[in-house]
């Protein structure tokens, strides 16, 4: 799931790498202008998700708000938030992977980079046992 999906920037790249791509953004204007080949589109507010509890494996955020406890309570046992910031700490929106980490807390493992002047995290949430 792609939250802040806008016209399908970032949603033409998950396109061509996942099997199902979902794309969310506030603004139905701007889904409408995403091509529906590329993705399901759906409009929604990234602070209440239209998605059960635990029943997301992946949520993409390219200069994003950051909304954690939606990330927590969507996010399955395993799955993980992709946190993309384009232009680094130039970015309008940018939360830096520290602040990332520290926002979703001690049940997600966070690993993190620069690539070019861009940065980005993966923070993936601890697997649990079977009633967790």
């Amino acid at each position: 799931v792609e939250l802040g999906a806008g016209t399908g920037a970032g949603t033409r790249v998950l396109a061509d790498r996942v099997e199902h791509t979902v794309a969310g953004d506030l603004a139905g204007e701007m889904l409408r202008h995403l091509p529906s080949t590329l993705a399901d589109r759906v409009q929604l507010d990234a602070s209440a998700l239209p998605f059960a509890d635990r029943g997301v494996g992946t949520l993409v955020c390219v200069n994003m708000l950051l909304f954690a406890d939606e990330v927590r309570r969507v996010l399955a046992p395993g799955g993980a938030l992709v946190w993309v910031s384009s232009i680094g700490e130039r970015t309008p929106i940018h939360l830096g992977a520290e602040a990332v980490a520290a926002a979703l807390g001690e049940e997600f493992e966070l690993t993190a980079s620069r690539c070019g002047w861009g940065t980005w995290a993966v923070a993936r949430r601890r697997s649990q046992g079977p009633l967790g």
